[in-house]
């Protein structure tokens, strides 16, 4: 983080877990602040997600609850809330990094006031 305050979101248990792990193992945890959340053009929504990739852990399909998403997925089905930037980020960004398969656009939806 280079003293620079860190905002990250990681929707799924299973990243989420090495991503805490990461922040106690290299003391962060002052400069970091973990949401267990998606980032979406909406708040408040609630979304079904499965692991689609047997090596890439981060790639997972995203629908929301009560859409058909067809069987668990490779390791099990997470549910979780959607945030918007807006709502989460109220000072300047240096930087942004997005990585969600995509769905980009429905993060920036999310995020005008904040850009």
């Amino acid at each position: 983080s280079m003293g620079q305050k860190v905002v990250s979101f990681e929707p799924m248990d299973f990243n989420l877990r090495y991503l805490l792990t990461s922040i106690e193992k290299n003391k962060l945890g002052d400069n970091v602040t973990l949401y267990q959340n998606a980032v979406w053009n909406a708040a408040g929504k609630r979304m079904a997600m499965k692991a689609v990739s047997e090596t890439l852990r981060g790639d997972f399909k995203l629908s929301e609850e009560g859409d058909d998403v067809g069987e668990g997925g490779l390791y099990g089905m997470d549910y979780v809330d959607t945030v918007q930037l807006d709502d989460v980020i109220d000072e300047d960004v240096l930087l942004l990094k997005i990585s969600v398969e995509g769905e980009e656009t429905k993060v920036m939806d999310g995020a005008k006031s904040l850009l």
